[in-house]
């Protein structure tokens, strides 16, 4: 039968519907089959649980009901080409035998407003799971960031930016799996909206508030990683700079070992020990209020090793060279932690 323009572009307009779907729709494309080669009006090609699946769709493009003997046909012919699901679209309907012959077999007869309903509630579906897909994958990045944070009040306001973000989170999880499961009306999410928004029935406008609320998150949380990358760099610096007056200050320690008088130059020694020490601690002073844990324990590690034994054994008149040697070792460990760190945080920064 001579297909005229109207019912070719039928079948166009059933091939764009698949397509919304995020399916490949090809129109009259010839199947290869078991029993001989067949001409189908729309193939349709995707994965389903990462499955390769065709779909074979006829467009009986008529002004009367379409009859069992067509219902049959077309089961035939999927089985001939191997298909997994069958379409039968007409906008006359079908008669009362191929209705019930459908009924048993892999076919569903349908029509172009049945099938775009479809594809709406679909495309509704992948959006909706879209989103919390991504959602979570924002929420996995938060959390991990947050688990190398100090967190206690008040809270560092990176901190509590990260807390901001994965309530927001949590809000899109909840609103995605109550549309997921027809739980309306959907509570909207709230947190990064500068009203309350209301409950919502329509889903439509759940999904648009949805991946409205992912793009948010994500355009904050980059916004947040880029912050604390300069903090992280700056952090770095800092931890530098204080090993580098440790270093100074050990050299001072060094120094001191030597046999000489007050008169040939201690107290220049012991003048140089303390300006290391001022400076040991205000940069030590700038890397105590930073949020990230690991950091913070690294500096208090190396200052105890200054508090509980390099500055006692300067301040100690009767200094010895095995003593020296030991907290000298001690330091050293505490500052090989720190540059590491340190380290650890310009690679993140990078990141």
């Amino acid at each position: 039968m001579r297909k005229s323009a109207a019912w070719r572009e039928y079948q166009e307009t059933a091939a764009a519907l698949f397509r919304r779907m995020g399916f490949e729709a090809v129109v009259e494309e010839t199947l290869e089959g078991v029993r001989g080669r067949h001409e189908v009006d729309v193939v349709v090609r995707t994965k389903l649980g990462g499955v390769p699946t065709t779909w074979i769709v006829e467009c009986k493009y008529w002004k009367s009901r379409v009859p069992k003997a067509h219902v049959l046909t077309l089961v035939q012919i999927a089985q001939d080409v191997g298909a997994d699901r069958a379409f039968l679209l007409s906008e006359e309907g079908f008669q009362a035998g191929a209705i019930a012959v459908a009924r048993k077999t892999n076919v569903s007869l349908t029509n172009v407003e049945e099938l775009e309903a479809a594809a709406t509630e679909h495309i509704s579906e992948l959006s909706i799971r879209k989103a919390l897909t991504e959602v979570k994958a924002l929420e996995y990045d938060l959390h991990t960031l947050l688990f190398r944070q100090v967190v206690r009040v008040p809270l560092h306001p990176q901190v509590d930016e990260i807390i901001t973000l994965l309530g927001a989170c949590l809000e899109v999880t909840m609103a995605a799996i109550a549309a997921l499961t027809g739980r309306f009306p959907v509570h909207l999410p709230i947190m990064l909206s500068v009203t309350e928004p209301p409950c919502e029935n329509e889903i439509s406008k759940v999904v648009r508030a949805l991946l409205e609320n992912v793009d948010g998150i994500r355009e904050r949380f980059a916004t947040l990683k880029t912050t604390m990358s300069v903090i992280a760099c700056k952090a770095a610096d800092t931890a530098e700079e204080l090993v580098h007056c440790v270093y100074e200050l050990l050299a001072c320690g060094e120094a001191l070992l030597e046999k000489t008088s007050v008169a040939e130059g201690q107290e220049a020694k012991l003048r140089a020990a303390l300006v290391a020490m001022r400076a040991i601690g205000d940069h030590a002073e700038a890397l105590r209020e930073h949020p990230m844990a690991e950091l913070r324990r690294a500096v208090r590690g190396l200052m105890k090793e200054m508090f509980d034994g390099v500055y006692l054994w300067i301040g100690n008149p009767h200094r010895t060279t095995v003593c020296w040697i030991g907290l000298k070792a001690k330091t050293e460990e505490a500052i090989s932690n720190l540059l590491r760190v340190a380290e650890e945080l310009r690679v993140s920064a990078a990141l």
